[in-house]
């Protein structure tokens, strides 16, 4: 009898134990093996970039808008912010266009960048938003100002802005300033100070901005308008010679040249230095590029190249960007009727 009851007994405890860890089983899942919910609730973590990425540009190399690509995709690259390769790719054609038709198309796609400056504005306006309009691009974010400096040759008879208006206005038209296309930026500060001192100027109109400092070398124009970065060599070459800048006040490495307000000339212009993608971009590529983009402005590297190329630092964020970028297009459709360029 003793013997029966202790088998019972066992069989009791086994049948009880099975029941327990059956219970326990459903109360608590095996952590190697999630609920389906759980998985399906949890975002993957952000692999972006997975592939290389273009960088273009609407300039041949060696302008404004090629260096600062060049730069920002080198620091990025050598400080490893971005882990896939970035290629600088210039097409240049049609005062932008060219380049800015080809970004617009790629819609959606995050791994295609532009240099975006004062063209990709004037350009979209006079284009009349045929392939492209200023809803084609994402802000990034803006990197610097690109200061308007007014160049003459080293040996000219002008040796400052007052020698210039005072040629211009016993003689309109006899002072010529050389530049690219008309509704480009060397134009319209060409435009601004005529407009502020009260000359005409004759306005030279070259094919590419490359042509433009070789032109007033040659003594085939009186001045230019340029960024610092595009004639520093050959001012201290001292074959040119920046008589003013468009600042609101003088520049850090060239504390000798005077304002234009200091001149008596009341125009200040500055040429925004930022970064777009196309439209309908991911929030969260946004996002990226625009930390990335900060990160790069704190490096040494960065500094170096603001101070070498006679940029004043201007950062703003994607959101501040597009509502500067919005008070850019009011500002230039203005000019831009003056000028001519705009019904």
């Amino acid at each position: 009898m003793k013997k029966g009851i202790g088998l019972l007994a066992v069989l009791i405890l086994v049948l009880s134990s099975l029941f327990s860890a059956g219970c326990q089983s459903k109360a608590t899942p095996d952590k190697a093996a999630p609920d389906k919910a759980v998985q399906d609730n949890k975002a993957p973590a952000s692999k972006y970039p997975e592939k290389p990425i273009e960088f273009v540009v609407h300039t041949k190399p060696g302008a404004g808008a090629d260096i600062l690509a060049r730069t920002v995709s080198d620091i990025m690259t050598k400080e490893k912010m971005v882990n896939q390769p970035i290629t600088v790719n210039n097409k240049s054609g049609g005062s932008g266009a060219v380049a800015f038709a080809y970004v617009a198309e790629k819609k959606g796609d995050p791994y295609f960048l532009l240099a975006a400056q004062p063209t990709l504005i004037t350009t979209t306006l006079k284009s009349g938003g045929s392939n492209f309009n200023m809803k084609s691009f994402t802000p990034l974010a803006n990197l610097g100002a690109d200061e308007s400096v007014i160049v003459v040759k080293a040996d000219s008879k002008f040796q400052s802005m007052d020698d210039l208006i005072k040629a211009a206005k016993q003689a309109p038209k006899s002072v010529s300033q050389g530049g690219g296309a008309i509704g480009a930026s060397d134009s319209i500060v060409g435009h601004l100070i005529q407009k502020a001192a009260g000359v005409t100027f004759n306005y030279v109109s070259f094919g590419t901005g490359g042509e433009v400092p070789p032109a007033l070398l040659g003594g085939n124009v009186d001045f230019i308008v340029a960024n610092p970065a595009e004639v520093i060599g050959l001012v201290e070459g001292k074959k040119l010679k920046i008589i003013g800048v468009a600042a609101e006040k003088r520049m850090e490495g060239m504390p000798d040249v005077p304002t234009l307000k200091e001149q008596g000339i009341n125009v200040i212009y500055q040429s925004f230095r930022g970064v777009v993608a196309t439209s309908q971009v991911p929030a969260d590529t946004v996002a990226f590029w625009e930390s990335t983009l900060e990160k790069i402005t704190k490096t040494d590297a960065w500094k170096k190249y603001l101070k070498e190329n006679g940029l004043t630092p201007t950062f703003m964020k994607s959101a501040d960007f597009g509502k500067y970028l919005d008070d850019q297009v009011k500002t230039y459709e203005t000019v831009l009727k003056e000028m001519g360029q705009l019904k």
